[in-house]
């Protein structure tokens, strides 16, 4: 008897209805059952009932041409035989009244029938055939392997009986949320009609696609944001009718790609389920490395000034671009632990408004994601005091607030110092040129 977990509960199975056993990832393992159902699970169990065939355990009974009943291959041939199934018991549960079987009620002395190492105790009088159990579902209800409900449990009772039960729980994150799992094609080669059988939710689809990635990389696919979206991403939604012919274009500001970049921030900053380079996405490059200091930029608007800042200075200098900066985050990451650096003071030379600020905020748990700390900063380097009050007069604007949201952003702006003249105005960090005046700031706040 094994437990197991898909996105509805626990399931229970008798070892001889197990068609495969593979390793999953996260110290995982997939099993499918005679009946075709993936189910996952921690850890292998005893080997004793099955062949082993690469990587799988497996019933060479139950495949077809090196295949299991949900569709995996395995290749290779079976080492081993597998151990005869038990003869089926038909009894279900015990309770006092006696035996309760597949034939009707039995009587039975109750006590001495307790003795029988086939029975697992539910709860007071109520005892299972541990063989005939099959389904503890998210609320609690316990049903056997021909559907018959035979408990509502508390969540106390429910947490005793997987333990009774030996379950190990699955602790992978997104594993429940995005329904997570090996699939036996892929799904970038999949029809429309079958991904829409198997997805519901275009999460759901993401997660699964990105996970697919990571565990078997194609260099077909894109290899930046951009390029992902495109290759794999875009077909497989519209394919599954999740978007539309003209949903397919790039635009990170369109409702498709916020989603899509909201799904890869989730798995990757949220649940660190994996990394941009697990995905084989491509170095961002855009910085110069030098020291513990680090000079982030939010524009293009250093790119001229940035070799001649880093050598006076010797600053490690970030040109921040593209649709994410977590990834240039990730990638910043791993060049300064090469050097040997996993704490830093942050700069900013961001524009002197409620998105500035708000972006060099929050680089830094992007970079504490990545076991780099900040242990000063951000300090903004372009302030209204950097500018005339004429240049104030000709380029300063209003901060944005045409949404309850933006409103918020920029309250909060104003109640850190934010504004200018104690006016909710900002100022783009590109008006403070040329250089000289860059290195005049700079010196000016001690570096």
């Amino acid at each position: 008897m094994l437990t197991f977990e898909d996105y509805n509960g626990l399931v229970i199975y008798p070892a001889h209805q197990i068609a495969a056993l593979t390793p999953f990832t996260h110290g995982l393992v997939r099993g499918v059952t005679q009946d075709g159902q993936v189910l996952h699970r921690v850890g292998f169990p005893d080997p004793g009932h099955w062949a082993r065939q690469g990587p799988s355990l497996v019933r060479p009974s139950l495949l077809q041409d090196n295949r299991d009943p949900a569709g995996f291959h395995h290749p290779g041939q079976p080492e081993g035989t597998e151990a005869p199934p038990p003869p089926h018991d038909a009894r279900q549960i015990l309770t006092p009244e006696g035996w309760h079987s597949d034939d009707g009620l039995q009587p039975a002395d109750f006590q001495q029938a307790l003795q029988d190492p086939a029975l697992i105790r539910i709860h007071d009088d109520l005892y299972a055939v541990k063989s005939r159990l099959r389904r503890l579902d998210l609320n609690h209800r316990l049903t056997l392997d021909n559907g018959r409900q035979v408990a509502q449990l508390s969540r106390y009772l429910a947490g005793q009986l997987r333990r009774r039960l030996g379950h190990a729980d699955i602790q992978m994150p997104g594993f429940h949320q995005y329904q997570l799992r090996d699939w036996p094609q892929e799904l970038n080669q999949t029809d429309g009609e079958q991904l829409r059988a198997w997805f519901s939710q275009p999460e759901t689809l993401m997660g699964n696609l990105f996970l697919q990635t990571v565990r078997f990389p194609n260099p077909d696919y894109g290899h930046d944001h951009r390029g992902y979206w495109y290759d794999p991403v875009s077909s497989c939604l519209m394919r599954a009718e999740f978007i539309h012919e003209p949903q397919l274009r790039y635009h990170s500001k369109s409702k498709a790609c916020e989603a899509y970049h909201l799904m890869l921030h989730r798995i990757i900053f949220d649940l660190r389920l994996f990394n941009f380079q697990d995905l084989h996405f491509n170095d961002p490059g855009r910085r110069l490395l030098g020291s513990h200091v680090v000079l982030l930029t939010e524009k293009g608007c250093l790119n001229d000034y940035a070799e001649q800042i880093h050598r006076r200075f010797g600053f490690t200098i970030l040109i921040s671009g593209g649709s994410s900066k977590l990834i240039d985050a990730e990638f910043l990451a791993r060049a300064l632990h090469q050097e040997g650096i996993d704490q830093i003071i942050l700069l900013a030379f961001v524009d002197w408004d409620p998105a500035g600020r708000d972006l060099a905020e929050a680089f830094i748990p992007q970079l504490q994601r990545y076991e780099i700390q900040v242990v000063r900063g951000p300090h903004i380097v372009v302030t209204p005091e950097c500018f005339t009050e004429k240049e104030i007069s000709l380029h300063s604007y209003p901060a944005p607030a045409s949404t309850p949201a933006l409103k918020t952003q920029a309250r909060r702006w104003m109640e850190k110092g934010g504004g200018i003249n104690g006016r909710v105005r900002g100022i783009g960090a590109d008006k403070l040129k040329p250089l000289d005046r860059i290195l005049q700031r700079l010196e000016q706040m001690g570096w």
